[in-house]
C-alpha cells in the first residue's frame, strides 16, 4: 500500500491568512498555484486570502513536489475565479501607461475565463515585446495608452501585476485609434494607418489569428460600459 505524502512544512499553516508579498515556501517544497508567484526560488502570495495546499495528480508530481499551494480570497469565489490566471493563457488588455521599461495594461479578458469581473493589472516588459533584439526598442513605438492588445501570460508576476509577452507574431496591438480618433488599420507588423488622414503610426501589431471570440467579448463589455 502506497503511503500518503505528508504536507510540506511551509512558513504558514493551511488556512492561515496571507497578504501580498508573504513568503509561503520554496519551489522544492511545493508548486506555485493561483494567487501566488515565484521569485528567486521562493513562492510568495500575490493576494490577501487563505492559504490552501492541494495534492497533485501522480503524473504532475512525478518530477517534483507532490502538492500545490494557492491563495483564495476570503468569502469571494467569483473573485478567486477571476484571478486564477495561468501561465500560457491569452489575454486582451487595454494599455494604461508607458514607462521606459514597461507597458502597463488592464487585463479585461482571459482565454477560458471570458471577461473578468475584477480587471487585473499586467506588464509587458521591454524585453518581452518581440523576439528580436530589444536593446534599442522604444515602447512608445510599440504601444500607446488606449490600445487594445492581445498578449500571453508568461509569469504570475509579483504582488502588483502579471507579466505578459507579445513576442509571438500573433500577439500585439489588435485595435488602436489615430490622433484624430479613427480606428486604424494594420499595414505591417510594425505600422498602422489612419483611414481618414492616411497618417501612419508605429505599433507592434498582432498578426491576424482566431481572436473572434475574445474580440466579441470585448465588444460586449464595451457596450455594457457604454
Amino acid at each position: 500500500m502506497t503511503e500518503k505524502a505528508s504536507l510540506p512544512n511551509l512558513r504558514y499553516k493551511v488556512g492561515s491568512t496571507v497578504v501580498p508579498g508573504d513568503r509561503i515556501g520554496n519551489i522544492r517544497q511545493v508548486n506555485a498555484g493561483p494567487g501566488t508567484y515565484i521569485s528567486k526560488g521562493h513562492i510568495y502570495s500575490c493576494l490577501m486570502g487563505h492559504l490552501n495546499v492541494e495534492p497533485l495528480e501522480a503524473t504532475e508530481a512525478a518530477a517534483g513536489p507532490s502538492f500545490q499551494c494557492c491563495v483564495q480570497p476570503r468569502g469571494d469565489k467569483s473573485l478567486f475565479a477571476a484571478q486564477a490566471l495561468s501561465v500560457g493563457q491569452l489575454v486582451v488588455g487595454k494599455i494604461l501607461r508607458i514607462t521606459p521599461q514597461n507597458a502597463i495594461l488592464e487585463i479585461r479578458l482571459v482565454q477560458g475565463l471570458g471577461a473578468l469581473q475584477t480587471p487585473q493589472e499586467g506588464a509587458i516588459r521591454r524585453e518581452d515585446v518581440r523576439s528580436s533584439a530589444t536593446e534599442q526598442l522604444s515602447l512608445a513605438d510599440c504601444f500607446q495608452p488606449g490600445d487594445l492588445v492581445v498578449a500571453k501570460l508568461i509569469s504570475l508576476g509579483d504582488a502588483r501585476r502579471y507579466f505578459l509577452t507579445t513576442a509571438e507574431s500573433e500577439l500585439g496591438v489588435i485595435r488602436a485609434k489615430s490622433r484624430v480618433g479613427s480606428v486604424m488599420i494594420p499595414i505591417s507588423w510594425k505600422q498602422m494607418e489612419c483611414p481618414e488622414t492616411g497618417e501612419k503610426e508605429s505599433r507592434k501589431c498582432a498578426k491576424p489569428m482566431n481572436l473572434k471570440q475574445l474580440q466579441e467579448q470585448q465588444q460586449e463589455q464595451e457596450m455594457e460600459e457604454g
